[in-house]
């Protein structure tokens, strides 16, 4: 038989669990709002977002747009021209899965990657797929001390700036339906730089790839 004593101890064992259940699950609607921060680089997060960049024209004068509404078609009236002299503009971005990548040259993560772009489009090896990375430096600087030290295939397009505090190298990934699915401002400047962009990307390309 129960004394009352024991019967305060047994509902005072329950409230304290309870209180425990119900501070877990405070503690966990409470964490949600990180857990989907770390997750709001990919998918329908991203929805919406807009991509403020400047870019030197032939004048010197800086012209400010949402590169976003270049990608999705919004904007057909900017674009850029490549090392090879090549246009890009809104129909680049059409039916390919494109990774767009934003750098410097005294940038030691941006220039720790750049060999991984490289290695990531080799690996992928499909004309449906086009990495086009942008610059601070004009084309004069990045020949005399990236490109005739080595070539590479992705495209490059300089004297392009980032508008805000974004930090770099920035990456945004687009599929095919001109839609972004992956954001990422910020890299890796130790010597696993090239593996880790790898591991990142290599599945996520080719994934994209597979939808149609």
């Amino acid at each position: 038989m129960s004394t009352g004593s024991e019967s305060t101890e047994d509902d005072l064992g329950l409230t304290s669990c309870m209180n425990m259940q119900c501070h877990f699950l405070l503690l966990l609607i409470g964490c949600l709002p990180l857990l989907l921060l770390g997750q709001n680089n990919q998918g329908a997060d991203l929805a919406g977002r807009e991509l403020l960049i400047s870019q030197m024209d032939k004048d010197g004068m800086l012209d400010t747009f949402d590169l976003v509404k270049v990608i999705n078609g919004t904007d057909k009236e900017h674009r850029f021209i490549d090392q090879n002299g090549q246009q890009i503009d809104y129909r680049t971005f059409q039916k390919k899965v494109v990774l767009l990548d934003f750098w410097f040259l005294r940038c030691r993560p941006c220039m720790m990657e750049l060999p991984g772009l490289e290695l990531l489009h080799k690996k992928v090896n499909s004309d449906q797929f086009d990495i086009l990375t942008f610059a601070n430096d004009p084309m004069s600087e990045i020949e005399e001390k990236l490109l005739s030290k080595r070539q590479f295939r992705f495209r490059i397009v300089p004297q392009v700036f980032l508008v805000s505090n974004k930090g770099y190298p920035l990456k945004m990934l687009v599929n095919r339906k001109a839609e972004i699915v992956d954001l990422v401002n910020h890299g890796n400047a130790s010597d696993r730089a090239v593996q880790l962009l790898l591991d990142k990307y290599l599945p996520m390309v080719r994934n994209e790839l597979k939808r149609p």
